[in-house]
């Protein structure tokens, strides 16, 4: 799932190989960008990994499990440029809306840095043993942070493509990744059910939270900084208060008041997002729904 930054459309990508638009205050399907068949040449092959907007939401970028990134011109719909770095799955994405900056991960352990404007590989990082589960840019800092199944987490400085810090701290695989929006906080999530918290300066765990009953599949960052939520194999979406280490909210879908927020699916979230006006936080799941919340 991603969401546009004027917070009007929806983007989400699915197993069926498809891509699909929405308006987000409505819900109404505005377009899909149908996978590879006798009909279309332009799609993808395999499953829908993740999604990525441009900072003008004009350009829509998508990976596969096809081992390809794709970018979309939304004006016409169309396919601008397929990047094939990759020679097997692309698991993760994340574009740096300042500098077009697209950095991709494989089921290979790579991360493959890119310029969104020019098609241009620029580097190709290798540290991880396993899957490159998971991506964040911080622009602030110059610096890419990558979660791997190999339980680690790694620092890049971007301006010299070196790892600079090495984290291990989850028994299990790492999943998921968000950064608060100064980026002095890294929040990771993980197939061991736990949600831990870094002090990206001294590199130091803060705290870890037993979050779920099954693995973490995803996380979002409420654009506030304030509010996080975690979805889960579980079927479970919990919402939680940065600060105090609480959930947050009622169990419909408003963060008022200090009471547990669990929002429900019949399976397995898979993606969540909120939007950038942090009025909505939208779900994807395995039930084959996505389930938009107002939270404001």
């Amino acid at each position: 799932l991603s969401i546009s930054p004027s917070s009007r459309i929806l983007a989400s990508g699915s197993r069926d190989k498809t891509i699909k638009l929405w308006r987000l205050d409505s819900g109404e399907l505005l377009h899909t960008f149908e996978g590879r068949s006798l009909w279309s040449n332009t799609g993808h092959q395999d499953r829908i990994s993740a999604l990525a907007f441009s900072r003008d939401g004009r350009m829509l970028i998508s990976s596969s499990h096809d081992g390809t990134v794709k970018l979309w011109d939304l004006s016409d719909q169309a396919l601008l440029s397929t990047l094939p770095g990759h020679g097997w799955d692309v698991s993760a994405i994340a574009l740096d809306l300042e500098s077009d900056l697209l950095a991709s991960g494989g089921s290979d352990g790579s991360i493959q840095l890119w310029d969104a404007a020019t098609d241009q590989l620029l580097a190709n990082l290798t540290q991880h043993q396993d899957r490159v589960s998971a991506l964040v840019i911080d622009p602030q800092h110059n610096v890419l942070v990558s979660g791997s199944y190999d339980k680690t987490i790694c620092f890049w400085n971007l301006s010299t493509d070196q790892v600079i810090h090495v984290l291990k701290g989850h028994v299990d695989r790492v999943s998921a990744l968000s950064l608060t929006p100064d980026g002095a906080i890294l929040i990771s999530g993980s197939w061991d059910k736990t949600i831990k918290f870094w002090d990206v300066q001294h590199q130091e765990q803060l705290r870890v939270f037993s979050a779920h009953r099954d693995r973490i599949n995803c996380l979002a960052m409420h654009p506030t900084g304030q509010l996080f939520a975690s979805g889960s194999e579980d079927s479970t979406i919990k919402i939680w208060d940065l600060k105090i280490g609480d959930l947050q909210g009622s169990d419909r879908t408003a963060f008022a008041d200090n009471r547990l927020c669990i929002l429900r699916h019949a399976w397995g979230v898979n993606a969540i997002a909120f939007s950038g006006d942090g009025q909505w936080l939208v779900s994807g799941s395995a039930d084959e729904t996505i389930k938009i919340w107002q939270t404001a």
